[in-house]
């Protein structure tokens, strides 16, 4: 245990199949330095959630995630990592509108399956602190990562398309219901600026008219 990919080849062998993975193990001694390995092996994963849409999506979503072991367990009072500002950099207010629609049960899937990619990768990179089961996370990686149709993903994880769907969207409103946290976040914080604005105001106002007064 302990051992880290830091490369995987993105042909396969001719002969077997495989793809070569290289991972490595730091050494058991305290005195030294591992951060070298948290630095590649954090820059092969951030490439691999891009690969996986390539060639990679061959692999068992299973399998991709042993290879990214994302952190799928979070506290549920986790507090966001995005602010707003930052989502709308990869999802515009009409994709959040979709998002909702989809997790209230309004719209079919295919209205978010273009957003799916952006929302996985921003889950598998550790932006939305989320807590997923391992189904929901491999349903999550074969939609979203390696951009699989439902019925591809329905012959790879052995799992009928009604269950596969029913799973996309409890992972789907658990994405919303964090996303739609930061949207209320902001808004109450725009609230509380605007207030104090007018609270400055008003003391300005104040201010004048006792200057007024008292000259």
């Amino acid at each position: 245990g302990g051992y880290r990919p830091l490369y995987a080849r993105q042909t396969p062998n001719l002969i077997t199949g495989e793809h070569t993975c290289i991972m490595v193990r730091p050494l058991a001694r305290s005195e030294l330095r591992t951060d070298w390995l948290d630095s590649l092996h954090a820059d092969f994963c951030r490439r691999l959630l891009t690969l996986l849409g390539y060639r990679f999506r061959e692999l068992p979503p299973p399998l991709a995630l042993s290879l990214l072991s994302p952190k799928t367990k979070f506290d549920a009072d986790a507090k966001p990592k995005l602010t707003l500002a930052e989502v709308e950099r990869h999802l515009t207010a009409y994709d959040l509108r979709r998002v909702h629609a989809y997790a209230r049960g309004t719209v079919d899937y295919h209205v978010i399956v273009d957003v799916l990619p952006t929302m996985a990768t921003l889950y598998f990179s550790g932006q939305l602190p989320v807590t997923l089961s391992p189904v929901q996370a491999a349903v999550l990686c074969g939609l979203g990562l390696q951009r699989l149709l439902v019925d591809e993903l329905e012959q790879v994880l052995s799992m009928p398309a009604n269950q596969l769907l029913a799973m996309l969207g409890q992972l789907v409103r658990k994405l919303s219901k964090h996303l739609a946290r930061i949207e209320e976040e902001a808004a109450a914080s725009a609230l509380g600026v605007r207030a104090k604005e007018r609270r400055a105001r008003a003391a300005s106002k104040l201010h004048r008219a006792v200057g007024d007064v008292a000259g």
